[in-house]
């Protein structure tokens, strides 16, 4: 009974053993899984969130400190409301325009320090697709 008894203990020895390391890697498995999709999921909703602002900015002007430019929300845009990023070096200022209708234009006044005669715009959250321009 000594050699059978062994053997047995053993199978069950290592059946547990089995079991531990599948339930480790099965939640190891569920973890990165969870963690991937959470993060594609944060980044494609902004990637999708910036695809509906297109608009061009126009007749810019920069006297004493006050940058002045028109606005224009284009044809095929889908947002109405904007949360406006205006970047110069390391100078950043954020605007609320609202109502700004499918292809209509708005005038827009920001007292901001521009350096080297250049500044940025893009929505917020969506510094990837900044328009660059010049004075």
């Amino acid at each position: 009974m000594g050699e059978r008894t062994r053997k047995i203990v053993s199978s069950v020895f290592l059946l547990t053993l089995f079991l531990v390391a599948a339930i480790y890697t099965g939640l190891a498995i569920v973890r990165i899984y969870t963690q991937s999709s959470s993060y594609s999921t944060e980044t494609s909703k902004n990637s999708l969130d910036c695809v509906g602002y297109i608009y061009s900015v126009e007749a810019i002007k920069y006297e004493n400190g006050l940058l002045s430019f028109t606005l224009r929300n284009a044809a095929h845009s889908d947002k109405e409301n904007i949360n406006l990023i205006i970047k110069s070096g390391n100078i950043t200022k954020e605007i609320e325009i609202r109502n700004i209708y499918v292809d209509t234009t708005k005038r827009i006044d920001v007292a901001i320090d521009i350096k080297n005669n250049t500044f940025e715009t893009y929505a917020k959250n969506c510094e990837n697709d900044a328009l660059k321009h010049a004075i």
